[in-house]
C-alpha cells in the first residue's frame, strides 16, 4: 500500500463478468490532487482506511442493509426536489470510477446512446438505468454488481428507491417494481402513456406522472392504483417535456402541459389549487419544469425564465425574482442560484448579487445541486466539433472554484450525491462515479 503519492490505475484494472461473458463493467481511477508525503498525511490516510475497514466489517454479506445515512433516493435528491444533500462530500484527493451499464455493447462517441435517466445512490448502492432498458444495482464500496434487470422497452425516466423497492417507468407507460435486495420483478403496472418523470416513493405509496397529464398513486406492495389525478378540461393533451413531482407538507406539486402549476393532496388525489405559470408551453422544453418545495414555499420558473415562489396552501404568488432569467435554479436558506447558457449567478433572497461565474458562450450548465457548503455544477461544452461534460465544485457562499473535472463524453442527466460519492450517466453508456480517495485501490480494501 502506497500513501502520499500520485497513483493512476489502468482502465482495465478491475473487470468482472456479470451474468454472461460479454457484459462487463470496469473501474478507472484518476487522482485529481497529489497528497504531500508527510506524517500528517500518512496518519490521515491511515485513519480513512481504518474507518472504511470498520464500516465494511460491520456490514452483512447477504442482502442489503437499510439506509442509515443521507441518501439520494430520487432525481434531484429528496421528495422536495431541492437538489440538496445533508452531508459534505467529495473532499480531494479524488478517484474516478466508471461502470458500463448499457446493454448496447458498441456505445462509443461514434454511436452515442443519449442517456437521460439520472442515477441515484442509496446506502452506498448505485442504481442506474440505460436507455436500452437495463437497470443495475452496484455496490460502490466493493465494486460488485449486485443485480441487473432487463426491461424490453427503452427508458428515459429516472429511478426511485426505498428500503424495499426500486421503481422505474418506461416509454411504453409501464411502471416496474423491482425488489431492492434480489433484483427480481415484484410487479408491473401499465399506465398506457409515456413516462419521462422520476417517481417518488413515500411509505407504502409511489407517485408518478405520465405525458398525458395524469398523476398516479400506486401501492409499492403490488402496483395497484390508489388514485388517479387528471383534469377533464385538459383531456389527454400530450407534451414530451420532462417534469417530475415534488412533495411537501402532505401535497404533491407538478406542472401540466398547458402551463399550470398544480397542488394535489397526496392521500386523496384531490386538487388543492392550480395557477397559470407558463403561457407558452413550447418554451417549457428549454426550462427546468420540475417545481421545488423549499423554505415552506413552492418555486417554479415561468416562460420568461423568471423564478416565482408560491404559497403552499393557496397557490398565491408571494415572491417574484425578475432580476435575472435562468433555465435552472437552486434555492437555499440564504441564496438563490440561477444557471443559464454561459453563467452561474447567486443572489440573496432579496435580490442582492452575491457572486457570479461566467463560462464560454457554448457552455451550458444544466444541473446544479449543493451541500451546506459546496455547489456542484455539471455542464456540457462544445469544442472542436465534439461535446464534452464538465463537473465543477464551487464554494457555495463565494463561488470560488474548488476543483474541476472534464469528461470525454456529454452528459444530460442530473448528478446524484451521497456520502463520499457523486455519480452521473454519460452518453457513452457508462455511469461515472467520483469518490473521495480512501483508499486508492481495491487491494487496500
Amino acid at each position: 500500500m502506497i500513501l502520499g503519492e500520485w497513483r493512476i490505475m489502468p482502465e482495465n484494472y478491475w473487470k468482472k463478468s456479470v451474468h454472461n461473458k460479454t457484459d462487463f463493467f470496469s473501474f478507472t481511477y484518476d487522482l485529481t490532487t497529489p497528497i504531500k508525503r508527510d506524517s500528517f498525511s500518512f496518519l490521515k490516510s491511515f485513519s480513512y482506511l481504518f474507518i472504511v475497514l470498520f464500516i465494511t466489517s460491520c456490514g452483512t454479506q447477504s442482502g442489503i442493509n437499510k439506509a442509515t445515512r443521507a441518501d439520494w433516493s430520487s432525481e434531484l435528491g429528496s421528495h422536495s426536489r431541492d437538489g440538496r444533500s445533508e452531508v459534505e462530500v467529495l473532499i480531494p484527493p479524488l478517484n474516478l470510477t466508471s461502470y458500463h451499464i448499457s446493454s448496447y455493447s458498441n456505445s462509443t462517441r461514434k454511436n452515442p446512446v443519449n442517456e437521460k435517466s439520472s442515477p441515484v445512490i442509496y446506502d452506498n448502492i448505485l442504481y442506474a438505468s440505460s436507455v436500452f432498458g437495463k437497470v443495475s444495482a452496484i455496490d460502490l464500496v466493493s465494486g460488485d454488481v449486485l443485480w441487473s434487470y432487463k426491461i424490453k422497452t427503452n427508458i428515459e425516466a429516472g429511478i426511485g428507491v426505498s428500503d424495499e423497492i426500486v421503481v422505474i417507468g418506461d416509454l411504453d407507460g409501464t411502471v416496474y417494481g423491482i425488489d431492492r435486495n434480489s433484483g427480481e420483478l415484484k410487479w408491473q403496472t401499465a399506465l398506457k402513456s409515456t413516462i419521462l418523470s422520476s417517481p417518488l416513493i413515500d411509505d407504502t405509496s409511489l407517485y408518478i406522472q405520465t405525458s398525458d397529464n395524469k398523476v398516479y398513486s400506486l401501492s409499492t406492495a403490488d402496483g395497484s392504483s390508489n388514485w388517479i389525478y387528471g383534469r377533464i378540461d385538459l383531456g389527454s393533451v400530450y407534451r414530451r417535456y420532462k417534469t417530475s413531482i415534488a412533495m411537501g407538507d402532505g401535497k404533491l406539486f407538478t406542472m401540466t402541459s398547458d402551463g399550470y402549476l398544480v397542488a394535489i393532496d397526496k392521500k386523496s388525489g384531490g386538487e388543492k389549487w392550480r395557477i397559470k405559470v407558463l403561457n407558452d408551453a413550447l418554451y417549457a422544453d428549454m426550462l427546468r419544469t420540475t417545481p421545488v418545495f423549499a423554505n415552506d414555499k413552492v418555486y417554479a420558473l415561468n416562460d420568461n425564465g423568471n423564478l416565482s415562489a408560491y404559497n403552499k396552501d393557496t397557490g398565491k404568488e408571494v415572491e417574484t425574482y425578475t432580476f435575472i432569467k435562468g433555465k435552472d435554479f437552486l434555492v437555499t436558506e440564504n441564496s438563490i442560484i440561477f444557471s443559464a447558457e454561459g453563467y452561474l449567478k447567486a443572489f440573496s433572497p432579496s435580490g442582492l448579487p452575491l457572486w457570479s461565474r461566467e463560462y464560454k458562450k457554448n457552455s451550458k450548465p444544466h444541473t446544479i445541486i449543493a451541500t451546506d457548503n459546496t455547489l456542484f455544477s455539471i455542464y456540457n461544452m462544445k469544442s472542436w466539433g465534439s461535446t464534452k461534460s464538465n463537473i465543477e465544485a464551487l464554494d457555495l457562499k463565494s463561488g470560488t472554484l474548488l476543483w474541476k473535472k472534464r469528461f470525454s463524453e456529454p452528459a444530460y442527466t442530473a448528478l446524484a450525491l451521497s456520502d463520499s460519492f457523486a455519480a452521473f450517466t454519460a452518453n457513452d453508456g457508462r455511469v461515472y462515479v467520483i469518490q473521495t480517495n480512501y483508499p486508492a485501490s481495491r487491494e487496500d480494501r
